[in-house]
């Protein structure tokens, strides 16, 4: 019975103690946000605006990353196909952490979405953030950031230029740059453009949170 309470007390005490933790990284990434979103939403960061790309392609984008962004406060665990990162977690990964490291950094990141970065950050703003640095994969030892550097890289075009398809290529990649990078992965890279085809003209409805993927035969 004593060890029992005593189990009692050091699981009491590690919980009070975890949670004053996390409240306190919570605290200081919203003392950091005014500082973050200078650095992020300068002239020098955002090249393209979402407001400047027609809302077709937003759509397509936004159904294969995050298909609730515009819903949700930061994090989505009920869409089918959403996955278990949205674009509010990608990009408090990217502004909130200098080494972010799976595990209780999860848990940070997700109460960094829902009670700091969704709050201070509007949507379009997000877009906005997540259009220009979004990790497009490596070319020659090189990582390549944001849509209209990317589409440079893959195509030699601006971003404003690229058909359909080719932007199609890119949003294809934003799941795994070099898994389906499409230089050094074509294959690959041809075969998820084929399945988000099918999930975009209504012919594949996620069976799941996790069904990123869109497995189902081509």
């Amino acid at each position: 019975m004593k060890t029992l309470k005593i189990l009692f007390v050091v699981l009491t005490l590690a919980i009070l103690l975890f949670s004053a933790y996390e409240s306190a990284m919570v605290l200081k990434a919203y003392q950091n946000t005014q500082t973050i979103k200078r650095h992020w939403l300068n002239d020098q960061v955002i090249k393209i605006r979402f407001q400047d790309v027609p809302t077709e392609r937003i759509n397509m984008l936004l159904s294969v990353e995050d298909p609730g962004f515009f819903e949700h406060n930061g994090v989505d665990f009920e869409t089918p196909g959403a996955g278990y990162t949205t674009i509010s977690q990608a990009l408090c990964k990217a502004m909130y952490f200098d080494n972010f490291k799976p595990g209780f950094a999860k848990i940070e990141q997700t109460l960094i979405s829902v009670l700091v970065l969704d709050q201070h950050f509007s949507k379009e703003e997000q877009l906005n953030i997540f259009l220009n640095t979004a990790y497009m994969g490596h070319i020659n030892g090189r990582g390549i950031y944001g849509f209209a550097n990317a589409a440079r890289v893959y195509f030699e075009s601006e971003f404003n230029s690229l058909t359909d398809q080719q932007f199609l290529a890119l949003v294809a990649m934003v799941v795994a740059p070099n898994g389906f990078n499409i230089k050094t992965n074509p294959t690959q890279n041809e075969e998820r453009v084929k399945r988000i085809q099918k999930l975009l003209a209504g012919e594949y409805v996620p069976k799941s949170l996790t069904d990123i993927y869109y497995q189902q035969e081509i």
